[in-house]
């Protein structure tokens, strides 16, 4: 991100977002394992987050950081509900 020039809120929003992700994912991965199983969400959840770190790593802009470590957060947060 310092090709990014991102500023001290910038850089604390992105760490924020993904904790919120994370919340709002765990719940969602709750609900899917209740209908599926357990082994699906945590399937998704590991190649969703493979592909979105990835995506991370390519990232051009500060919106584009915004969007993928919400993304990741949700990832995250299916792959260990509550």
């Amino acid at each position: 991100a310092n090709h990014l020039r991102l500023g001290d809120y910038q850089r604390s929003s992105l760490i924020a977002l993904c904790a919120v992700g994370s919340a709002i994912g765990s719940v969602g991965g709750g609900y899917l394992g209740d209908v599926l199983g357990r082994r699906p969400p945590i399937l998704l959840s590991c190649a969703g987050m493979t592909l979105v770190t990835l995506a991370i790593s390519q990232a051009g802009s500060y919106g584009q950081l915004v969007a993928m470590r919400f993304l990741l957060g949700v990832l995250i947060g299916m792959g260990m509900p509550p």
